[in-house]
């Protein structure tokens, strides 16, 4: 199982599910480009799509040479699996996203109120001052994006403020934020290497969570995923943030054990 965080965190985001999982699979989690001890490479186009997926690719080859992985991811991770799981099929068994809706549902479903949510794409293309703002007063932008009450997880207990602290050391690392940001200033910047998705739906085996709470994306962006996935699973999370696999994690932990279970008989067929 190969894990992808998403921002503004690391591979500790999935601190629950490595420890869930470590009885029954190999679990790989890292941090992406640009993020706590990963490598900062400089300039918008170090961030391209194509390069993020390439960076996951390398991982997955690397560390399960001869079989195909159970991808988990959320958030800005889940954008990259999808891109992903489209572009390399093989190398999949089964895809987990939580927290990222599909990116063609989301420009089909966009709405006011989803624009709204997503207020800090467009804040986020502005040189330099989305790094002043995160950095400001000890990183505490950071700090509410995980406690407050219209962002923060639900289950409050969930998240410590040692664990909270571990995301500041990682932003405030030299070059991370600007790098953490780059990805939403690389997002719609064209490329003509941009990963090629195969044809038709996409039939890697899904399982898609969203929360019923997230400070993100309206529950309308996650509507009629069918159109794009042949075998996709949704599972609605209540009482839950978008931080869900750290809000809810025996939740999300039981929902993708099943979801595994009821698809062993694909992924004996896959390998």
């Amino acid at each position: 199982m190969v894990f992808i965080h998403g921002f503004p965190e690391a591979w500790f985001s999935w601190r629950h599910q490595l420890e869930h999982f470590k009885q029954e699979y190999d679990v790989v989690a890292f941090d992406m480009r640009g993020y706590n001890e990963s490598d900062k490479p400089l300039g918008i186009d170090s961030y391209l799509m194509r390069l993020l997926v390439s960076d996951v690719v390398t991982i997955i080859k690397s560390v399960s040479p001869d079989r195909q992985v159970t991808l988990v991811a959320h958030d800005w991770g889940g954008v990259i699996a999808w891109v992903l799981a489209r572009a390399h099929p093989e190398l999949l068994s089964h895809l987990v996203v939580l927290c990222a809706p599909h990116p063609s549902n989301f420009l089909e479903k966009m709405t006011t109120a989803q624009m709204l949510k997503s207020w800090y794409i467009f804040f986020f293309q502005v040189p330099w001052i989305p790094e002043a703002v995160l950095s400001d007063d000890n990183f505490v932008f950071i700090q509410k994006m995980f406690t407050s009450r219209k962002m923060g997880l639900r289950n409050r207990d969930r998240i410590s403020p040692e664990e909270i602290a571990r995301y500041k050391v990682a932003a405030s690392r030299p070059g991370a934020l600007t790098s953490m940001i780059n990805y939403y200033r690389a997002l719609y910047r064209y490329d003509p290497r941009y990963p090629k998705p195969k044809k038709g739906k996409l039939k890697v085996p899904t399982l898609l969570m969203w929360a019923e709470d997230d400070g993100a994306f309206t529950p309308k962006v996650f509507e009629d995923t069918e159109a794009h996935v042949e075998d996709l699973t949704t599972i609605g999370l209540s009482d839950c943030s978008h931080w869900a696999q750290q809000d809810r994690p025996d939740l999300v932990n039981r929902h993708i054990t099943e979801f595994l279970a009821s698809h062993a008989t694909t992924l004996g067929s896959r390998l």
